[in-house]
């Protein structure tokens, strides 16, 4: 499972893991079938109601500042 998934999960054990192990960035923005953008992982968990998993992801570094598109932040 990537990141998003387990953000959208709600599983912010499974999101400590992979960002103190270093293998995902809390800022990535992964391209969709289509190649949209579709956002980062605190964009799934915050609009999931995930907040143990949005408060992991803001201890290591997730920018709240980040749009979805050029026209919105998080």
């Amino acid at each position: 499972m990537s990141i998003h998934d387990h953000a959208k999960a709600g599983d912010a054990k499974e999101i400590e893991t992979l960002l103190e192990s270093g293998i995902v960035d809390a800022n990535h923005i992964p391209a969709g079938p289509d190649g949209a953008l579709h956002g980062t992982a605190l964009h799934v968990a915050a609009s999931n109601g995930r907040m143990p998993a949005v408060k992991v992801l803001l201890k290591y570094g997730a920018d709240v500042n980040i749009g979805r598109d050029e026209d919105q932040s998080s």
